[in-house]
């Protein structure tokens, strides 16, 4: 039901999220830098290190997702070749010194398995063991080093 009310509500929403192309997205952009930074501020405080980790829509990993046009939803191949969303998250992440990982280069990498429901854009196993695998691949670099000055 949800994914028909958004069609009917605002058929561009989704391509908007993820292309950020207009001026309230660009706002709402603005509100999610600050929130994020906000984060930053209290997880070092407490002497932690804060990851982001950047969950591509389906959408943007294979156009085999795009069943949602079907309800109307408004997509274009753009979603599939534009990164803005994650650009800025990177942009982000290096001017404020956050550790990002980008799971958008991972999932694409593997286009011979379903990696999301068809239905509902959450993952499949098969989308959980790829996006374990790269979140693991480079939080051990990270935990390495923090380990090693410790006696335990």
């Amino acid at each position: 039901p949800f994914n028909l009310a958004d069609a009917v509500l605002d058929p561009d929403g989704l391509r908007h999220n993820l292309l950020l192309d207009t001026p309230e997205m660009n706002e709402g952009w603005k509100d999610l830098e600050s929130a994020l930074r906000s984060l930053h501020q209290q997880v070092a405080s407490t002497n932690a290190q804060l990851v982001l980790v950047c969950i591509p829509a389906a959408v943007q990993v294979d156009s085999s997702y795009w069943w949602s046009r079907n309800l109307g939803v408004r997509l274009d191949d753009r979603v599939l070749h534009d990164t803005e969303f994650q650009k800025r998250l990177a942009d982000f992440a290096e001017r404020e010194h956050v550790a990002l990982i980008d799971l958008l280069p991972e999932m694409r990498s593997h286009p011979d398995q379903r990696l999301y429901y068809t239905q509902d854009g959450h993952w499949t196993p098969a989308g959980h063991e790829v996006a374990a695998a790269e979140i693991a691949k480079r939080l051990v670099p990270m935990i390495l080093p923090l380990q090693a000055g410790h006696d335990w």
